[in-house]
Order: structure tokens, then C-alpha cells, then sequence
């Protein structure tokens, strides 16, 4: 496979999480995968499928029909599942977080700002709008790409009891702030679970384009059981 492939200069996983994830997968046949955040990603993870022939399902979560993988050859190994956003207020986002549990709290839709809006990619407290996994499997890889902002972390309760043992967590944007405010994402995922380092990556991008080639900011995570 090649990896320019899948260039999205600024927006996106990187070249490097990409070989990375490429590795993993290399090493065994079967891979049940769940992500938070559809797109490149999902098309990286279809063409693997069909390249390496593996038994591989894909399971992806998404609020944008518009910029989300677009399953037109209708696989049957990959579920596409367009949700709306909700919003949490913080005294009950931070329960849940400091709970370990997803709670279907009052909450209200969500409605992005225009993009050109300063907090368009910065919003508080929202996640994809699902009371729990739209299925019974257990996963080997989840991706935790999306949505924008801090209420990313809602994904890793989701991903309570849906894991196998040593299974890898992604976790993209790892050095994502709001100004001051700081979304946390790894110390979450370790508050929530047992998780050994694989690998992590920072990179400060100097333009859009540049952090494509040299890596941007995520870190591979496996569970230790």
C-alpha cells in the first residue's frame, strides 16, 4: 500500500500514525475495529482489507454524511453510523468522566458554528449521539479521532467492556488544547484504563501541510490484559 495515498495535509491522521497502524495490523489476520471519527482513516482501513484479503470488520462513527467515508461499493465489513452531536453540560461531563461511566444525562443537540467561527474546532463537552454501541462485538483497534474538542473522551467510555485483551487505542490530536483549557485525552484513557505506551508522537507544525509528512500528534496506547 501507499501511504500518499492518504495525504490530508492539516486535517486527519498522519503519514507516520498511518505506517504505524499499517505495523499493527501486519501482525495478525483478524481485527474487529471501531472508530470515532470517519474519513481518510476509514479509507486507509478499507484499502488494507481488501490489500492483505484479512478477516477485518470496521465499525465507524461519524456526525458529517458530507465528509465521512463514503461506502459506495456497500461493503459488508464496514458499518458506517452518521450520529448527531450532543452536549453535555461540564458538572455532567465530568462525572462521567470521574465515574467511569456513560450516563445518559439531560443534554442538548449540538449545532456547529460556521466553520469559519473560532470555536468551530474547539467545542466543549459534545460527543456522537449514542446511548451505547450500535453492536454486540468486542474490538481489537479503536480509533478515537473524533469529534472535535474535549468531548472525545466520551468515546473511551463507550469502549468499556467492548474490548478484547490487548487491544490498541489511537488516540489522535493528543496535544490538543482550547487556550488554556486542556482536553486531556491520554490521562483520561489511563484513568479509565490499563493501558501500556506503544508509541507517542508530538510534532509542533510550522503549516498545515508540513505535519502530514512529519508526524503530527497522536500516541498508540495497548491494553494491558
Amino acid at each position: 500500500m501507499d501511504l500518499n495515498n492518504y495525504a490530508n495535509p492539516g486535517m486527519g491522521m498522519s503519514k507516520t500514525a498511518f505506517s504505524k497502524i499499517y505495523d499493527i495490523l501486519e501482525n495478525k489476520e483478524k481485527w474487529n475495529i471501531i472508530e470515532f471519527g470517519s474519513g481518510i482513516s476509514t479509507k486507509f482501513f478499507v484499502d488494507y482489507k481488501l490489500y492483505s484479503k484479512k478477516n477485518i470488520y470496521i465499525n465507524s462513527y461519524d456526525d458529517n454524511l458530507k465528509y465521512s467515508y463514503q461506502n459506495t461499493n456497500n461493503y459488508k465489513f464496514i458499518d458506517l453510523n452518521i450520529k448527531k452531536l450532543i452536549q453535555f453540560d461540564t458538572c455532567d461531563f465530568n462525572n462521567m468522566m470521574n465515574n467511569k461511566k456513560y450516563n445518559h444525562f439531560p443534554w442538548k443537540y449540538y449545532q456547529p458554528p460556521h466553520i469559519n467561527h473560532p470555536k468551530y474546532w474547539r467545542p466543549r463537552n459534545i460527543f456522537y449521539e449514542i446511548e451505547k454501541l450500535d453492536d454486540d462485538k468486542k474490538y481489537d483497534m479503536a480509533l478515537v479521532d473524533g469529534p472535535h474538542g474535549n468531548g472525545r473522551n466520551i468515546a473511551y467510555l463507550h469502549l468499556i467492556d467492548k474490548l478484547n485483551p490487548n487491544a490498541y487505542i489511537i488516540v489522535d490530536d493528543i496535544t490538543a488544547t482550547d487556550d488554556g483549557f486542556h482536553y486531556d485525552f491520554i490521562p483520561n484513557l489511563k484513568k479509565i484504563f490499563d493501558v501500556n505506551e506503544i508509541y507517542t508522537h508530538k510534532y509542533t507544525s510550522k503549516n498545515n501541510y508540513d505535519e502530514w509528512e512529519n508526524g503530527g500528534n497522536f500516541a498508540i496506547y495497548k491494553l494491558s490484559i
